[in-house]
């Protein structure tokens, strides 16, 4: 699909990310799983060339382009590039209006490291997701390394299921606010999904609504880890580190993962 006919869903999309661009400015921490990718690849990234997917106001872009030896970053909505170019206003002219699914400008094989973080994958529409996945594999040089992070199909509460994150004995206070901000999440979500044909879903392995967030604007894609790594494997990139919101490791863990999104590592073969 060319990036310059967009679906009905990505037109949507792209009016709000535009209109959210000034809430979006104030962000500017990374998550632990990201920050982890700054220290594992401290060494490679001064030599790496990068590519930032999905960079809305720049809150990648402040952390990863200073580090990196050579960096792009991309949105597909005008005023999150805008944004971003005035936070980082040391790398402006690094930062472009592009759409994921359409990467011409980009040369094939010339990227070493590519990260679309913040879920901004599952912000693409199902039929389109694959072909995002095509244009990174095809972008990275063999062995390059791919990062994202996505929605947690099992963190959904489908009918007889209330998925809850675990407790932290050692910080009660935070496993207190993450179960009553999941128990909140739950709530929102169960009244969306209740009348969805629930083994449907899970045996097909994603599931695509507006979730709440982004004040029930934005429908976004929520993936079983098996699938994503089927889809990863099918678009020529191989899944080697799959990580919940504390960084632990949980590639073929069982029982699976109900983090609300999960952070993979992959690489082009």
């Amino acid at each position: 699909m060319s990036a310059s006919t967009p679906t009905l869903a990505a037109a949507r999309n792209l009016e709000h990310w535009n209109s959210a661009a000034q809430q979006y400015a104030k962000a500017g921490d990374l998550f632990a799983p990201e920050a982890r990718l700054l220290t594992l690849y401290a060494a490679d990234l001064k030599r790496w060339s990068m590519l930032d997917l999905g960079i809305g106001a720049g809150r990648t872009t402040r952390h990863f382009a200073p580090a990196a030896g050579s960096y792009l970053g991309i949105d597909y909505a005008p005023a999150m590039v805008e944004q971003a170019r005035q936070n980082c206003p040391a790398f402006a002219d690094r930062i472009q209006t592009a759409d994921a699914r359409c990467l011409d400008m980009i040369p094939s094989g010339s990227m070493d490291f590519v990260l679309f973080s913040f879920n901004g994958l599952d912000c693409i529409e199902p039929s389109d997701r694959e072909q995002v996945l095509r244009e990174v594999r095809r972008v990275l040089r063999p062995g390059g390394i791919f990062s994202f992070s996505a929605h947690n199909l099992y963190s959904v509460p489908f009918r007889g299921s209330w998925p809850m994150p675990p407790l932290n004995v050692g910080k009660p206070l935070e496993s207190v606010y993450r179960l009553a901000k999941r128990t909140k999440r739950n709530l929102r979500i169960r009244n969306l999904v209740k009348n969805r044909n629930t083994d449907a879903i899970l045996r097909r392995g994603w599931a695509f609504f507006p979730d709440g967030g982004e004040s029930y604007t934005v429908p976004l894609m929520y993936v079983a880890p098996g699938f994503q790594k089927e889809q990863l494997e099918a678009c020529g990139l191989r899944l080697f580190s799959m990580q919940d919101g504390d960084c632990r490791e949980i590639l073929g863990t069982h029982p699976p993962s109900t983090d609300s999104w999960l952070y993979y590592l992959a690489e082009r073969v």
